[in-house]
């Protein structure tokens, strides 16, 4: 809530009325969307949205899923967990902002995922929790430096609460 983007997004979906005005109300929501545990199968509660997209979820049988921050990417492939083999489809907005395809494997998984390079985690939560509210399920369309672009939010659901499933950049 420190950072000025944050701030926005939140006191925008206020006045949309998503939610009340309030900062506590404000922050009790992002760890709630982002940081409550839920469980994605057998009734565990293990997984997060935070986890999920940040940082990614090792599965049994699946691999990996999710993981679309292209920090922990970095980190992991310095670390020798991830080998990286290359980008498909990529999207340049301004200097040092991407959205990339990329495929790699972690852990010896093979994935493919789609994120951003070059932004910072809060602005990445900021638009994230922008079209979890305003497009959930759905493809947000957004526009930035004069470029289209996508964003995919998909909700899980536990005891009538909704929670960041998976959220990530798309090119089309």
């Amino acid at each position: 809530m420190k950072t000025d983007i944050m701030s926005h997004v939140m006191s925008f979906l206020s006045v949309k009325g998503f939610f009340k005005n309030d900062i506590q109300v404000h922050k009790d929501i992002l760890k709630q969307i982002w940081f409550h545990l839920y469980s994605r199968s057998k009734n565990i509660n293990g997984s997060s949205g935070f986890e999920h997209v940040f940082v990614g979820e090792r599965k049994p049988r699946k691999g990996i899923i999710g993981l679309h921050n292209w920090i922990f990417f970095s980190y992991g492939e310095l670390s020798n967990k991830i080998n990286y083999f290359g980008f498909g489809h990529w999207k340049k907005f301004i200097n040092k902002v991407v959205i990339l395809e990329i495929y790699f494997t972690y852990f010896g998984k093979r994935k493919k995922s789609t994120m951003f390079i070059g932004t910072t985690p809060e602005l990445e939560i900021a638009l994230y929790t922008l079209c979890f509210f305003t497009r959930p399920n759905k493809r947000c369309q957004l526009f930035f430096a004069g470029f289209k672009f996508y964003i995919q939010t998909y909700t899980l659901q536990d005891k009538g609460t909704k929670f960041v499933g998976t959220a990530f950049p798309m090119l089309k």
